[in-house]
């Protein structure tokens, strides 16, 4: 199953309805978090979302490559990216079997992120 940016608005207004005015605002907040998130990543800035994990943007050098259909050598660019560390809460969700969804209020897990440095 894939989770478009709709599909978190349709839960977001499913389990926080009745705080939020009407769909619209829902659609909004949703746009914002993600505009937070690309907002810091190409300033440079580490984000972390506490039991979720870390965002940071990397660069990669320029490097020699081929061209898999062909095998000619080409020259791959220099670039920014994002990456995501999982943190220590989805990690042990993600390889726990438990009834525990990580939207349960008292779920397993620690508050604090592991550090970034693996």
């Amino acid at each position: 199953m894939n989770l478009y940016t709709q599909d978190i608005v349709e839960q977001l207004l499913a389990r926080r309805g009745k705080d939020l005015p009407s769909h619209a605002a829902a659609a909004r907040i949703v746009r914002t978090v993600f505009d937070l998130l690309t907002e810091h990543l190409v300033a440079g800035d580490t984000v972390n979302i506490s039991r979720f994990g870390t965002f940071h943007a990397v660069h990669s050098q320029a490097h020699p490559g081929r061209n898999p259909l062909t095998g000619a050598p080409i020259q791959i660019p220099a670039k920014r990216r994002a990456r995501f560390r999982a943190g220590q809460s989805l990690r042990q969700y993600l390889g726990d079997n438990s009834p525990e969804s990580p939207g349960d209020e008292n779920a397993g897990g620690e508050d604090q992120e592991e550090d970034d440095a693996a």
